[in-house]
């Protein structure tokens, strides 16, 4: 947690494997928190390019097949598209020709409605940043991005088998069965599955690294941060192009999206005190979330690698900390 430039929490509490204490610096599979990442570096190469966010995705990737190459840009951004089908989980146990094949390919019927893409929306984002960076999708973020920052320790989008075997012993565990027979679940540290078109969807970070990437970009709407790859023009824009408060049949609730992240947070599980200018984004039924709120210039972030899994579990779980934190700073809810 941090409030402006300082860090005023860095901590971690109980195990990242049998045996292990948890470690600040513990790599977890976050999944869909790392889609603002990508979607921010892909905005960043829209605006390099001249182009807008709702510039038609076939003006850039010809090879898309209608009705897909219609969508926009901002439409994957922002769960506008339609492209829910394959799930992330489901795509996880594809082949990567089938998954690459099942992304850029969409139903004859695809009508673009607000509903929550998982994986293929965020596959698209990888293959539109390879072309206009002329490079892999995970160097460019890396050179791009995540270095300038001083973040490519602490998030890992498509590491490579050589850079998982290296990365192992950071790797954490997810623990089922919580509390009274905890099973701890090692496919993350056992098995390498850093494929570059799930980047968005089932990326390594750390909690730090996370909220580092959200306290950059407070910097930068702040006015503070001026230099970086990220410019106030384009974050402001991609929090504005929203796609609306309304029933999304993957998320189960009435919520909104500006583009690359989640907006009022209170549809989303974040409880009644972030303002509704806050913005942040969650991943593995929320175990993983970060957040920004400009009007108190917090950023907060965490990854809970053990719940029973019971979505209500985790929102309560999620829901409770940030309040306390809020509760705690003295602020009241918005």
């Amino acid at each position: 947690m941090a409030l402006g430039e300082t860090i005023v929490v860095d901590t971690a509490v109980g195990r990242s494997a049998p045996e292990e204490a948890m470690r600040t610096d513990a790599l977890h599979n976050t999944w869909c928190a790392t889609k603002p990442i990508v979607a921010v570096f892909l905005a960043y190469l829209l605006r390099t390019h001249g182009l807008e966010l709702d510039t038609q995705v076939g003006a850039i990737l010809p090879s898309v097949p209608t009705p897909a190459s219609t969508l926009s840009c901002a439409s994957l951004m922002n769960h506008s598209s339609g492209l829910t089908r394959p799930s992330a989980y489901a795509a996880q146990y594809m082949r990567l020709s089938q998954r690459r094949f099942a992304a850029m390919r969409a139903p004859a019927e695809l009508e673009p409605t607000a509903a929550y893409s998982e994986y293929v929306g965020s596959s698209l984002m990888a293959a539109l940043i390879e072309h206009l960076s002329q490079g892999p999708a995970r160097a460019s973020i890396e050179d791009g991005l995540l270095i300038p920052l001083n973040l490519e320790r602490d998030i890992v989008l498509g590491a490579s088998f050589t850079e998982f075997v290296d990365l192992r012993n950071r790797i954490g565990a997810f623990v089922w069965g919580l509390p009274q027979t905890p099973i701890f679940a090692l496919t993350d540290r056992l098995f390498h599955q850093g494929a570059l078109d799930r980047m968005a969807s089932g990326g390594l970070t750390t909690a730090r690294g996370l909220g580092l990437f959200y306290q950059y970009l407070g910097r930068v709407l702040s006015g503070r941060e001026q230099n970086g790859p990220v410019s106030l023009d384009t974050l402001a824009t991609m929090l504005t192009h929203r796609r609306g408060t309304t029933p999304d049949p993957v998320l189960e609730r009435r919520c909104d999206f500006g583009c690359g992240f989640a907006v009022e947070l209170v549809d989303h599980g974040y409880g009644s005190y972030p303002s509704s200018s806050a913005f942040g984004h969650s991943g593995l039924f929320g175990c993983s979330f970060a957040m920004f709120d400009p009007e108190h210039e917090l950023s907060v972030s965490a990854f809970v690698n053990g719940a029973d899994m019971g979505t209500a579990t985790v929102d309560a779980c999620r829901t409770e900390l940030i309040s306390s934190i809020y509760q705690d700073l003295g602020y009241s809810p918005y």
